[in-house]
């Protein structure tokens, strides 16, 4: 995939999220995960330990483009 399609796929992807959480369904969908969470602590915080590396994995790659867009000027 080119990487000009990144950040519109990027927005979808949110602007889909955020239509879930407005809708009724998605709603419920959002507690059932909250709940099952909350039931289950050390699966929670595993997932937070992944969810931020992941975020860590994507500050990194802004990062680098942000700098090979400085150096591309």
């Amino acid at each position: 995939m080119r990487r000009k399609w990144y950040l519109p796929l990027a927005m979808l992807g949110l602007g889909s999220l955020g239509a879930l959480a407005l809708s009724d369904a998605g709603r419920r969908a959002f507690r059932r995960v909250a709940s099952r969470l909350g039931a289950h602590p050390d699966e929670a915080a595993e997932w937070e330990e992944a969810a931020e590396r992941e975020v860590e994995r994507l500050q990194s790659a802004v990062d680098e483009l942000a700098e090979k867009l400085q150096t591309a000027q």
